[in-house]
């Protein structure tokens, strides 16, 4: 037996409440069970509960063990001074409130469905990642939809949260806060770190000032990333040296370089090199000068690609590196990147930007973005395909991702529909 068990037993009434008494033999009736809290405290609030021939109402904390009450030192907390009701599995020791009168406790042992405990415990036991995935197919579509859609949401305004901190570290400049985290996304998952490290070191408004001169803009990134030390010959690279050295004296960077070490190009393919990222990213800024804006009016996927599909400058169509050169022509960024940019970056955004102008519109908006968005294909994805979901889109793998992360790898199926709709009472 569980807490978290008898939290959901509790919130959702699933037990017999045929001639319901305390132990100190008290009628109950319980008109409103209260609602749950996340946060310190008694767990339920606002209850509403006739004992014996009054009514109260408060709140009800529940415990496996009526001990516990003590053990956790509760009588002695005047954060529960108000509990109106103990409701607990095992009543092991009488519970005494902080003035010394018998707090009124509630047996659930007894009165809960054995199959229902029985299917809750054979979820917890389960070796298997997706604990519900042997009975999965009994789920009504709707239930499943709904909580892939809830998911998806959860999972946007979770990514949106680390934006919004961001946004509110910078006053509340989209324009940079925009620029730190596409920069991160250019920089893909093995990069991402000294990516967003760079956009921190080398802010927008200096890139802005310089946005006139696109070999201004490479020099002034390339060089506080740190990969302008190497030597070359190259007319290109000393170029952007001399470019550097003015911009770093001018804004006094020199001693700010992010460290080369942090950059990994091991086991990537050339296309993939930080380098040629970083010169896709400076050509993505040079098109995009109203940057913050500029994502805020993009209407739909075309826009979107057309926006982010800029070739680099001339010297990276044929260089995945500084002084070497590729065989393989180097064009603007491909479709699977896009795409990426869109669910990791640009549909987040557009859910912080509408949680702090309290606009819900622009979580339909990035939802409906990512409706557009084909399915992406992980490790993850493929144990959903395996058990016969198949995703059409990116809103629909998003979803199934949080969902696997949040819900069932950590066996939280009573906080989950579907997990919830196969763990009740017959």
């Amino acid at each position: 037996m569980t807490e978290s068990f008898l939290h959901y037993i509790w919130q959702m009434q699933y037990f017999d409440k045929n001639e319901l008494r305390t132990v100190d033999d008290e009628p109950v009736t319980v008109f409103q069970p209260g609602f749950f809290n996340t946060n310190a405290g008694p767990d339920f609030s606002q209850a509403r509960i006739r004992i014996g021939s009054l009514d109260w109402s408060g709140q009800v904390e529940i415990h496996v063990r009526s001990s516990e009450w003590d053990d956790h030192a509760h009588r002695t907390d005047h954060a529960y001074d108000n509990v109106i009701l103990h409701v607990v599995w095992e009543n092991n020791r009488p519970v005494l409130r902080a003035d010394g009168t018998p707090m009124p406790t509630l047996l659930l042992k007894g009165r809960v469905n054995t199959g229902l405990l029985h299917t809750y415990q054979k979820f917890m036991a389960t070796a298997h990642v997706i604990p519900c995935q042997g009975s999965l197919a009994a789920v009504p579509s709707l239930i499943r939809l709904s909580m892939i859609e809830k998911s998806l949401v959860r999972r946007l305004q979770r990514k949106a949260t680390e934006m919004l901190e961001v946004a509110q570290a910078t006053r509340f400049d989209w324009d940079e806060t925009a620029y730190r985290f596409l920069a991160r996304n250019f920089g893909f998952k093995i990069n991402a770190d000294p990516f967003f490290e760079l956009a921190k070191r080398v802010q927008y408004r200096q890139v802005l000032k310089i946005a006139d001169r696109p070999t201004a803009v490479e020099a002034l990134l390339f060089g506080q990333a740190g990969f302008l030390e190497a030597v070359s010959s190259d007319e290109y690279v000393q170029q952007l040296k001399n470019e550097y050295r003015h911009l770093a004296a001018r804004w006094k960077l020199e001693d700010r370089q992010v460290d080369t070490a942090r950059w990994k190009f091991l086991r990537l393919r050339p296309a993939n090199f930080p380098t040629l990222r970083l010169a896709q990213f400076c050509a993505f800024l040079n098109g995009n000068r109203n940057l913050f804006s500029s994502l805020l009016e993009w209407q739909d996927l075309a826009a979107v690609a057309k926006a982010l599909s800029v070739a680099p400058s001339a010297y990276w169509h044929r260089h995945y590196h500084f002084g070497k050169q590729s065989n393989v022509l180097h064009p603007a960024m491909g479709e699977a990147s896009v795409h990426n940019i869109v669910v990791n970056t640009l549909a987040p955004l557009w859910v912080a930007y509408g949680l702090s102008q309290d606009d819900e519109s622009w979580i339909e908006r990035a939802v409906e973005l990512l409706r557009q968005v084909p399915a992406e294909s992980n490790a993850i994805i493929k144990k959903w395909k395996a058990l016969g979901w198949a995703p059409t889109s990116a809103a629909d793998t998003q979803g199934l991702i949080e969902l696997f992360n949040e819900f069932c790898q950590s066996k939280n199926c009573l906080n989950c529909a579907i997990g919830a709709s196969l763990i009740k009472p017959a």
